[in-house]
């Protein structure tokens, strides 16, 4: 069986079969982590950046049957504050799949 396209995201990581990291995905891609089952995605990068995301991520994934969630982080100076909101995030995602991921996964690492 070939692997499912999420897989080819950039800089894709499995750390385990409910928790998969990786940097921006396509709208294929995103479609492809929901099909297997995915439940949500949560998003470090920042909007404004046109190269590293999505026009609507928020409306694709919703789209897609799954949650959304951005916590924006800047890459050179993330706070205590953003760290808070991401074990937040996590813990209120316990037990489901869920996709992690930013620009090229710098900051989801």
């Amino acid at each position: 069986m070939a692997d499912p396209a999420y897989t080819a995201i950039y800089n894709f990581r499995a750390v385990d079969e409910t928790l998969i990291t990786a940097g921006q995905p396509t709208v294929l891609q995103l479609q492809s982590v929901a099909e297997a089952g995915f439940k949500t995605v949560i998003n470090l990068a920042l909007h404004d950046q046109p190269r590293y995301s999505l026009p609507d991520e928020p409306g694709t994934v919703a789209g897609l049957g799954m949650k959304y969630v951005h916590i924006p982080v800047l890459f050179e100076s993330p706070t205590e504050a953003d760290l808070l909101a991401f074990f937040d995030a996590m813990e209120a995602q316990r037990g489901e799949k869920v996709l992690v991921h930013c620009a090229e996964i710098g900051r989801a690492s």
